[in-house]
């Protein structure tokens, strides 16, 4: 991996990613760390969050950000912000 391909953006502030008021607690949650979806209702009060991480997507895309869902087992997932590498 050259360093052209390497991605130094840093995260964007909440504030500077137009969003929804429900759109921004999940991100400000989510740059504090991974979540577990069984854990979003309780600590960022969301009963339906599928829309709020495709908006976050598309929001942090030209950031060269994205989020990752890795499956815990039992219907649990964890959910984390990461940067995107650009491919070779």
């Amino acid at each position: 991996m050259t360093q052209e391909q390497l991605n130094f953006n840093p995260l964007p502030l909440p504030d500077d990613l137009s969003m929804t008021p429900q759109d921004k607690r999940l991100y400000e949650r989510l740059t504090r760390g991974p979540i577990r979806n069984i854990d979003i209702h309780r600590e960022v009060g969301l009963l339906h969050y599928s829309r709020r991480f495709s908006t976050i997507r598309e929001k942090l895309e030209p950031h060269g950000w994205n989020y990752t869902k890795k499956f815990e087992g039992n219907g649990v997932f964890t959910y984390q912000l990461e940067r995107r590498q650009e491919a070779a």
